[in-house]
């Protein structure tokens, strides 16, 4: 579940913060995170009334979740709910033979651990790709707190309706798009969670999120890094152009974060002109073509279109759960493409 250490780290002593809870202290994560960086709060939290939010406070525990920690099994009864901060749980579906793939990611507007019930068991796994920080509760004391703050039970309903609004957009996303939009929609939702450019998760992780095998993701990355859209070094994915990357992704971002950001009009805070969230109505062209094997190719008359079918004359295996479309970068149309991985 959650991990101790000595050391705390205190939210007290940044500049402007209202959050003064201390988080037990997590290891290095290798990427540079500037002081102020990273979101204070869940914004589930922040947006009950003044009166149940700090009702609700006062019976959250703060934790900080380490990569790989396991909050939950499917079919095992769920012990705690955890509110993520600025770190990224993700409900994955395991399989026999050890494979796992996404089907939902929780972060700073959501929880994890429902839809709660006194013993309740749900059908995924919940582990943590992003380590960082966490609010969390006994599921008994959040079943009882469903009770009696009515304004906390509304907002975790319309959470939870968003949540599995999620699941469904990612089941046909899973197939039918391919894998650079499916890592650009993943990489732009893991940037809005944890409150800061650089996501520290290994393209293991990845690969095992998105059902891809590590090559794969290994290509796409390169591809993205020649073009100009990311910085990856040492299990550290850097965004450097996020309208390059919203450019690549698939309209599955688009659709779940507007479901989120509705909840209770987040939207003003995401995509107001001149934030680091926002969404520029233009698309950004990708830039020049990376060196083979896996080539940038342009388009007629359209920016440069993204090839990860490897080298010519080389054929491409996929795993069930994949990709059936390339984008057509000067527009929203789509043209169906060989299966690739």
């Amino acid at each position: 579940m959650t991990t101790e250490a000595p050391s705390v780290r205190t939210l007290a002593d940044r500049p402007g913060a209202s959050d003064t809870r201390s988080y037990p202290a997590g290891p290095a994560l290798g990427c540079a995170v500037p002081r102020n960086a990273g979101s204070e709060s869940n914004r589930l939290i922040q947006a009950l009334p003044e009166r149940e939010r700090a009702q609700i406070e006062e019976r959250l525990s703060p934790a900080f979740l380490k990569a790989r920690t396991v909050l939950f099994e499917p079919r095992q009864p769920v012990g705690a709910v955890h509110f993520p901060v600025d770190g990224v749980v993700s409900l994955v579906t395991p399989f026999d033979g050890g494979a796992v793939v996404e089907v939902a990611t929780v972060g700073n507007e959501g929880l994890v651990g429902v839809p709660a019930v006194p013993g309740g068991r749900l059908a995924v796994r919940a582990v943590c790709p992003v380590a960082g920080r966490a609010l969390t509760m006994e599921a008994g004391a959040f079943v009882e707190s469903l009770r009696q703050l009515p304004a906390l039970a509304t907002m975790v309903e319309r959470y939870v309706q968003a949540l599995f609004g999620q699941i469904a957009q990612a089941v046909a996303c899973n197939r039918l798009h391919s894998n650079e939009e499916r890592l650009g929609r993943w990489l732009l939702m893991g940037h809005d969670r944890v409150g800061r450019d650089s996501i520290h998760i290994s393209e293991q992780s990845l690969a095992q999120l998105l059902g891809s095998r590590r090559a794969t993701v290994t290509r796409t990355m390169e591809i993205f890094r020649a073009a100009g859209l990311v910085r990856y070094r040492g299990g550290c994915v850097t965004v450097l152009d996020r309208a390059g990357l919203e450019a690549i992704a698939c309209e599955c971002y688009r659709e779940v974060r507007m479901a989120f950001d509705a909840l209770d009009g987040w939207t003003a805070t995401a995509s107001r002109p001149g934030s680091r969230h926002h969404m520029p109505p233009t698309r950004a062209r990708l830039g020049t073509p990376p060196p083979a094997p896996a080539p940038l190719t342009p388009s007629s008359g359209g920016p440069a279109r993204i090839n990860v079918s490897g080298p010519p004359g080389q054929s491409a295996r996929r795993p069930n759960v994949g990709m059936g479309a390339v984008p057509d970068r000067s527009g929203l149309r789509s043209r169906q493409a060989t299966p690739a991985d």
